[in-house]
């Protein structure tokens, strides 16, 4: 008994980035893990599609599929690793079609602002994109990156230590000591250099070798260097774009920011802080506003 539960466990990966394969109205199909929610599985399939499968009903590409009746899988939604900020989608709201363009991706939402310049946070089943892109090299380099860091682990002897893809927005990667768990931000990997995610990877393998009380020290840092980093405490790539643009009133400034900051006013004129959702065009429009002052 305790052998069979073993085998079954290993032919359902629920891990991000993992390849599998599943049935889906009688087809036998593969891809790659993008989201886990509960009990389900969001995959990007080799077909350029992306399903919901419940995790019990998901095959590592080895194992002998086992049929599942077509009710059990439902139709292909979007998520968060097959859209890009700035992207034109569409959605049902209310019982009216609206459309929009996303200006952030969160876990379960994504947050879009329509062409009348209202903002809605959209659950990822509700959205279609107008021009789908394709999804088979999204799921390839998932996988591939995946791959890389369980190497990396191997090779440097971080047994126990396991790898998985985050939500982040600021930092590229993240050295969790308590869950002995690297992990990369999912769009850090979607929009960098292979060279960079190989970099940060070591980066964090350096945090898991040396230990949580070295932090960016000097022995971090020859730690990183010896295992092929660059040794570099930050990342200058900006993957995601600001939460906000926030600006005085009056006009006396104008920056970007993460988060909100309330019951504060302007330093200089004494002016009322405005807070917009950063979208690339608004930023622009905002900066040449202020050169023609």
């Amino acid at each position: 008994m305790h052998n069979d539960s073993m085998s079954k466990q290993k032919s359902n990966p629920r891990s991000i980035g993992a390849t599998v394969s599943f049935q889906y109205r009688e087809r036998e199909l593969s891809g790659v893990i993008a989201r886990l929610t509960g009990q389900a599985a969001f995959v990007l399939g080799n077909d350029q599609c992306s399903y919901r499968i419940p995790i019990d009903q998901l095959q590592s590409p080895c194992a002998e599929p086992v049929a599942i009746a077509a009710e059990a899988a439902t139709a292909p939604v979007p998520s968060a690793a097959t859209l890009q900020v700035n992207e034109e989608i569409t959605f049902h709201c209310r019982g009216q079609q609206l459309s929009g363009r996303i200006v952030r991706l969160n876990p379960r939402r994504a947050h879009v602002l329509c062409e009348n310049n209202e903002e809605y946070a959209v659950p990822y089943a509700r959205i279609a994109a107008k021009c789908p892109q394709s999804r088979n090299d999204v799921g390839e380099r998932l996988s591939t990156v995946r791959q890389l860091a369980v190497d990396l682990l191997d090779k440097h002897g971080l047994a126990g230590w396991s790898f998985d893809f985050d939500h982040a927005v600021r930092r590229a990667g993240c050295c969790d000591y308590r869950r002995k768990r690297i992990s990369l931000a999912l769009q850090f990997v979607r929009q960098v250099s292979e060279e960079e995610i190989h970099d940060t990877l070591l980066h964090e393998i350096a945090h898991a070798l040396v230990g949580k009380k070295h932090n960016h020290d000097a022995v971090w840092k020859a730690k990183a260097q010896a295992i092929g980093s660059s040794g570099e405490r930050c990342h200058d790539t900006r993957f995601c774009p600001p939460r906000y643009i926030v600006a005085c009133r009056n006009g006396c400034w104008r920056v970007t920011a993460e988060r909100r900051r309330r019951n504060v006013v302007c330093g200089q004129c004494r002016g009322e802080i405005v807070y917009q959702t950063f979208t690339e065009k608004r930023w622009r429009e905002s900066r040449d506003s202020k050169d023609h002052r």
